[in-house]
């Protein structure tokens, strides 16, 4: 099964631009991180947050998407299909 890992290309993109909640570097052990997770510490809390739901959301709504983690694209080259953070294991900073 994929996890986050965290270490790999991230798929944080919302259609086209890096979620401006990304953050590189702000979570031991990991490269990259959501602030609103980092800061909020609970996932339900982070779908709930008016800034989460300002930003995010619309993107997820005009594409499908229920929730972050379930964001298959598209990524950066504008492809869908499993991206970034998730890997069959963890990868060393």
């Amino acid at each position: 099964m994929a996890e986050c890992h965290g270490n790999g290309e991230h798929c944080c993109w919302l259609a086209g631009p890096p979620c401006p909640f990304l953050e590189q570097g702000t979570v031991g052990g990991r490269r990259w991180a959501c602030g609103l997770m980092r800061e909020l510490g609970d996932w339900a809390l982070v779908h709930a947050d008016p800034r989460y739901v300002a930003t995010v959301r619309p993107v997820w709504d005009e594409h499908g998407v229920v929730d972050c983690g379930d964001w298959t694209g598209p990524n950066r080259d504008g492809e869908g299909g499993p991206q970034c953070c998730f890997g069959e294991t963890p990868v060393e900073l």
